[in-house]
């Protein structure tokens, strides 16, 4: 769900032999960007476990936590309007290792703030908001990264490596998280994530030369909201683009965003009773993040991406409408996790590969810019609307619902013959 395929393929997209994916590992800046993204994400899992939490124990009802996943929603949202042209004109690199080191800087406030009783709900809503203008500058020029970094024919099985960590760090960074949280408190959970964020910019400064750090159309007088416009023509353009990107928003207006808020109440709505719970869910997840990134070799084989990342995406509604029906059954909840999970890599997988592979360098930080903006943009709308849809259902309902919505219209667009052709 990270971003779209477009026109202009480049050579070697397929999936390489086993010496190229050996020969990704030579790629000494790539390999240093994802280690230091890999410990990031060990714990920004960690962060997800202790937030919601933190939020839970303040106030004692969900509209802290509401109010903190909007401001960061919204916050990331504008910021990603900005973080493609940042990431063409001003390059990646500095863009990728500016927002780690700051989003550091907050969340080590935080960590003392709450260690010392002294952080306000207020205080926990303004975290968010800068959490989420990191995350909104980053991913865009993340994306932007890669191909400067591994060759077009590698693009495929850097984007799997990508993924394979991501799921890693999570496997480890949720338990992590769980066990501090439970055992601590939630400042331990925010000291991890702060710690890590240091380490990822860290790892970015330290990179070596990158092959190709190019920024593109520095000489253009266009401005910035001229630039991003012409990202969105770009994505406009392509018909095949449009509904699966209107998928995704609808994803993360009725899954993703009740997610955040919903399943916290349904697994541990006293705080930190239900933390271990909450955190055995999400850490299956992750074990089947880990399959799935294995399993995309062979899925996409023989299936165009498009209807890939579409059937994928239905897979992760539907699992997630399973869950809310096995709850209490733990066994049933775990493994409609772990479908979720693997569904979600294997979507991932397909979209954004796709994205590096065909999308020429000089605009692919816009165009992920343009995807992250469509896809997300009705994450504030979905945290703002969940606490009145709790007043008239309950976490479980909203959570069933919200899956099989998700699934139908996923579904529905990979029957689409423009969204079948996309490969």
């Amino acid at each position: 769900m990270t971003v779209p395929l477009t026109a202009g393929p480049r050579d070697g997209v397929a999936d390489t032999s086993r010496p190229e994916r050996r020969r990704l590992r030579t790629q000494r800046p790539f390999v240093a960007i994802l280690t230091g993204q890999t410990l990031s994400q060990f714990g920004d899992y960690a962060f997800r476990i202790a937030l919601p939490i933190e939020a839970l124990r303040l106030t004692g009802s969900g509209r802290l936590l509401s109010a903190v996943l909007v401001a960061q929603s919204i916050s990331l949202v504008l910021a990603a309007l900005a973080g493609g042209v940042l990431a063409d004109r001003a390059g990646s690199r500095r863009v990728m290792f500016l927002t780690d080191a700051g989003r550091g800087v907050v969340v080590c406030a935080a960590t003392v703030a709450i260690a010392t009783g002294r952080i306000t709900p207020w205080a926990l809503v303004v975290v968010a908001l800068m959490l989420g203008v990191g995350q909104g500058l980053f991913q865009p020029a993340y994306q932007a990264a890669v191909p400067e970094l591994v060759p077009a024919g590698q693009l495929t099985d850097a984007a799997r490596a990508g993924a394979l960590w991501r799921r890693l760090a999570s496997l480890g960074g949720v338990p992590a998280g769980g066990a501090l949280v439970a055992a601590f408190g939630t400042s331990w959970g925010f000291a991890l994530n702060g710690a890590t964020f240091v380490v990822a910019a860290a790892c970015v400064g330290l990179s070596g030369r990158w092959p190709g750090q190019l920024v593109a159309d520095r000489s253009a007088r266009r401005g910035p909201l001229a630039d991003f416009v012409a990202g969105l023509r770009y994505v406009g353009s392509r018909r095949d683009l449009e509904w699966p990107i209107a998928a995704f928003g609808v994803a993360v207006l009725t899954t993703f965003s009740p997610l955040f808020l919903a399943l916290p109440l349904l697994l541990a709505p006293d705080g930190r009773a239900g933390t271990l719970q909450f955190s055995l869910v999400l850490t299956v997840a992750a074990v089947g993040g880990v399959s799935g990134s294995g399993a995309y070799r062979h899925v996409a084989r023989s299936h165009p991406r498009g209807r890939v990342a579409m059937t994928a995406l239905a897979v992760v509604g539907l699992s997630y409408a399973a869950l809310a029906v096995a709850h209490p059954d733990v066994v049933w909840m775990t493994a409609a996790a772990f479908v979720a999970g693997a569904a979600t890599t294997v979507g991932d997988v397909a979209w954004s590969s796709a994205l590096q592979a065909h999308v020429p360098r000089e605009v692919l930080g816009r165009v992920s810019s343009v995807d992250w903006v469509a896809s997300f943009g009705l994450a504030p709308v979905g945290y703002a609307l969940l606490p009145l849809a709790l007043l008239y259902g309950s976490p479980r309902a909203v959570i069933l619902c919200g899956g099989l919505v998700t699934a139908a219209f996923a579904l529905a667009v990979g029957a689409l013959r423009a969204v079948r052709s996309l490969t």
